[in-house]
């Protein structure tokens, strides 16, 4: 059996992609987090999971994120699969609709991809 064990993303910010995924996530916690550096340049890097799988996040990101609409090389997306959304809790009582609505008027990047 194969699963996947985690992602390795370059972020602008750890602590607004932490709040985003912390909100997505609530059952997963930090596993861990250092200094380091890569390829001579400081970083921060934080592992952000279960058990199971987890996320990393390294707060060394150069530059924008890749444009969505457009057909830059990188990655476009990843799915997560959930069989219990409760949007009211985690959306302030908002409404599924009005939430993403509220989301893509104010859309801000929280991470970045290279």
């Amino acid at each position: 059996m194969i699963h996947l064990e985690h992602l390795n993303l370059v972020v602008a910010d750890i602590p607004s992609t932490l709040n985003f995924y912390r909100a997505a996530l609530p059952h997963w916690r930090i596993r861990g987090g250092d200094k380091g550096s890569w390829y001579g340049k400081p970083r921060n890097w934080v592992h952000f999971g279960d058990d199971y799988q987890y996320l990393t996040f390294n707060d060394s990101g150069e530059g924008q994120n890749r444009e969505l609409s457009g057909h830059q090389v990188g990655l476009a997306h990843f799915a997560l699969v959930t069989s219990n959304v409760r949007p009211h809790r985690y959306n302030g009582g908002l409404s599924p609709n009005e939430s993403e609505r509220r989301y893509w008027l104010n859309y801000k990047p929280v991470t970045s991809f290279t």
